[in-house]
């Protein structure tokens, strides 16, 4: 059902955002997030996998085996490479594989012809890979903090689950190009293809001071490492790292993927 029976006070002639108030568009971004975020969790292929494959790595490796790590504490690493592993599948497959397959059912079409600015329905679906890494962070401190042997404070928590919103947007911004770029019937295996060796090469599955000094170098090209990093440094204070460097990493990731996946979507719209 099309946002804006929701909304019949606006004016359906307007184009655009044209005679929207900041009132209105939020009350519509607000309605669109929640309606995403209904949608996901009504999905079990995608809310099924999205919350069980981070929960199952973080009780396999953190809990259960307790993998030691070097020069990190391993209820620690666990943790945050299990967030990540959650943080980075909601945003590629939450925002791009879904945008891929709206965009082949002739949904982002109806979205172009509506009423509905087409950003708002971009943002409500960051949006909801927030809210998807919230909850997924949250229900992993809340595991570790049971069984495992982390001992976080409430300061901590907040600003790792805080940090996880934050670094969730590179990836919805390399979802967006993606969705605007590959069809539907591939957009998972492609999704894949840069997903699995991302959290290899990044450091996640296997801590990168394992790998060979070539390969360490390439982790730092990455966003997924320097998310890594800086989950790291927001519940390990030993764990001593540039910060400003990671934000502003992810920042320009985020800014030049946007500004792509703006050009992708305007020939898109072209075609």
């Amino acid at each position: 059902m099309p946002i804006y029976t929701y909304l019949p006070t606006l004016n359906m002639t307007t184009k655009g955002a044209m005679g929207y108030s900041l009132v209105q568009l939020l009350r519509i971004l607000y309605t669109e997030s929640k309606l995403e975020v209904i949608k996901c969790l009504r999905l079990p292929a995608f809310s099924s996998s999205i919350l069980s494959f981070p929960l199952i790595v973080y009780i396999v490796c953190g809990v259960l085996i307790d993998i030691d790590v070097q020069e990190i504490r391993a209820d620690h690493y666990w943790l945050v490479a299990a967030s990540s592993i959650g943080m980075i599948g909601t945003s590629l497959f939450g925002f791009g594989v879904y945008i891929a397959i709206e965009r082949g059912q002739g949904w982002l079409l109806l979205k172009r012809v509506s009423p509905l600015p087409v950003y708002i329905h971009f943002l409500a679906k960051a949006f909801m890979a927030m809210v998807f890494c919230a909850l997924i962070t949250s229900l992993l401190v809340g595991i570790s903090l049971i069984f495992g042997s982390a001992d976080l404070g409430i300061q901590q928590i907040f600003v790792l689950i805080v940090t996880q919103m934050f670094c969730s947007l590179p990836f919805c911004m390399l979802g967006l190009v993606m969705g605007c770029a590959v069809s539907a019937n591939s957009a998972h295996a492609i999704v894949n293809l840069i997903y699995l060796p991302m959290l290899f090469l990044s450091g996640i599955i296997v801590p990168y001071t394992y790998f060979p000094p070539w390969l360490q170098s390439v982790a730092h090209y990455l966003p997924s490492f320097h998310s890594v990093q800086l989950a790291l440094s927001a519940i390990d204070a030993s764990n001593s790292v540039n910060i400003f460097l990671h934000i502003s990493v992810l920042i320009v990731y985020t800014i030049v993927l946007l500004g792509i996946g703006v050009m992708v979507y305007k020939k898109m719209e072209n075609v």
